[in-house]
């Protein structure tokens, strides 16, 4: 049984929209003994224990030489980093599919694994499409067609819509800003996808070539104050990135969010159609008011 299943139903459900984009939402299991509420927690990267250690915040390091190798050892990845983000923002359309997981934090200490798979389908600079399947069963989709962000919930027999024209940026920045809704992944609808991850990085390291599901990669590792982060990048001439890993260094557990990009395809058939909803005879159109709030504890999540 899941909490929020007809919850849905009987609320306008102002914290739905967060649910469904969230990948570290949870309609969480109802089997937390004695009753317990989980407690939500950002999941985030598993960065290398050597790399970690080979690479101290640059501000710490008083010997010039060792602070110029961590500087050199850092713009090297940030390069690979911008290589692949610069690759992706000249692609007019792209499909991927994303595996995800995500720790969550539970009031008895327990770290619980979640996840859900996604197929990301994109159309600069104003179509959007994401559905996404839970390890519950649960599926929600996510369309934009350049007027109007919509939400089908075929679980829950509801839809939301948001009046919205402009671009795809513009529509995940009102989703983000002004409803207050985490958009896991939104870096890869960016037009630039290093920018998040530059800014503030503390150190940086190419920990050397890896395989992800059969494909070289690039694996490269970033120290943030408050997170680690790992990505790893496709070689050769389609930089893609394959995997992605996120820890979160300052809180309890060190919960992790992890997702594997899969099936890129760079020309895939993007009719208007796919990227336009239609709400199932019956489907309740719910009301959105402020997430403010309305977040209910148990089935809440960030990212």
């Amino acid at each position: 049984m899941i909490r929020c299943k007809r919850w849905a139903r009987r609320r306008a459900i102002p914290w739905i929209i967060a649910l469904s984009f969230v990948a570290t939402t949870g309609c969480v299991p109802d089997e937390h003994a004695n009753g317990d509420e989980p407690v939500p927690a950002d999941r985030e990267a598993e960065s290398s224990k050597d790399a970690a250690e080979a690479l101290p915040e640059r501000d710490a390091i008083d010997d010039p030489a060792a602070r110029a190798r961590i500087e050199h050892l850092t713009r090297d990845a940030i390069e690979s980093l911008e290589r692949a983000a610069n690759f992706l923002a000249e692609q007019s359309s792209f499909r991927v599919i994303a595996d995800v997981s995500f720790d969550v934090l539970q009031s008895d200490g327990r770290l619980l694994e979640f996840g859900s798979r996604r197929e990301i389908t994109l159309r600069r600079p104003d179509r959007f499409r994401m559905r996404e399947a839970r390890r519950d069963g649960d599926t929600r989709t996510v369309f934009f067609d350049g007027t109007t962000l919509s939400m089908d919930l075929p679980g829950h027999e509801a839809f939301v819509q948001i009046e919205r024209p402009g671009t795809l940026y513009a529509a995940l920045d009102h989703l983000m800003k002004d409803i207050g809704t985490p958009v896991p992944l939104a870096e890869l609808f960016a037009e630039n996808l290093a920018a998040p991850l530059v800014d503030g990085i503390a150190s940086g390291y190419s920990v050397g070539s890896s395989a992800v599901a059969g494909r070289p990669c690039e694996h490269v590792s970033f120290r943030h104050p408050e997170v680690d982060v790992q990505l790893w990048i496709e070689e050769g001439d389609r930089p893609l990135i394959a995997r992605i890993v996120i820890s979160h260094k300052r809180e309890e557990g060190n919960p992790q969010f992890r997702a594997t990009l899969s099936d890129w395809d760079l020309e895939p058939e993007t009719p208007d159609s796919l990227f336009q909803f239609e709400p199932a005879e019956g489907s309740e159109h719910l009301v959105v008011g402020s997430l403010a709030g309305g977040m209910t504890s148990g089935a809440e999540g960030t990212e």
